[in-house]
């Protein structure tokens, strides 16, 4: 059963939309996301309405997607995800449709909404062995890292820095996005 677990923001829930998704050392992670996607006005249902679980499968050696080797409380097993709704992206507010990425074992999230402001972080956590997150996500902000206004709906990736490994082990690159403005033929970010 490789169905999301349902859409909310409670134990054994997660985003079914929205939601950033990476793959790190054998397992895939499905990142906060939108929680109501049966309204007209999506991800918002009279207020926000966004995960901040993480939820994570293995992957095995032929890429089927299959359950952790362990899924200790207080998380919770749905089919074969493992779903963490302890160690939450954005505390309480959750986020979607932000940018992902990974690097040397640390996931990292981008920007992205709570369902009713842009957000201007970007996240971050370690993964364990296991697959489980290490703690709580920290958060920088875009003005200290100076990557400007978009917040949403960007794409980023990561790449080995060699040459400066000792000191800069990696660059973080971050594509494109919007700040929550209108386009000039109405479209909202």
């Amino acid at each position: 059963n490789c169905d999301l677990p349902p859409a909310g923001d409670s134990a054994g829930q997660g985003g079914q939309m929205s939601s950033m998704v990476v793959i790190n050392n054998g397992f895939i992670y499905n990142i906060g996301g939108c929680t109501d996607i049966s309204t007209a006005d999506e991800c918002n249902n009279g207020g926000a309405a966004m995960s901040g679980n993480v939820s994570y499968a293995a992957l095995n050696s032929l890429g089927q997607m299959v359950a952790p080797t362990t899924c200790t409380s207080p998380n919770t097993s749905y089919g074969l995800w493992c779903v963490d709704n302890t160690n939450r992206i954005n505390g309480t507010n959750g986020v979607g449709t932000g940018a992902a990425t990974v690097f040397n074992n640390v996931l990292y999230v981008i920007g992205g909404t709570d369902g009713s402001d842009w957000q201007a972080n970007v996240w971050s956590v370690t993964v364990n062995a296991d697959g489980s997150l290490s703690g709580a996500w920290t958060a920088q902000t875009f003005t200290n890292l100076d990557l400007g206004t978009a917040r949403g709906y960007s794409y980023a990736f990561t790449r080995a820095n060699p040459a400066s490994a000792s000191t800069y082990p990696g660059n973080l690159y971050v594509l494109g996005g919007c700040n929550g403005g209108v386009t000039a033929n109405g479209v909202g970010c």
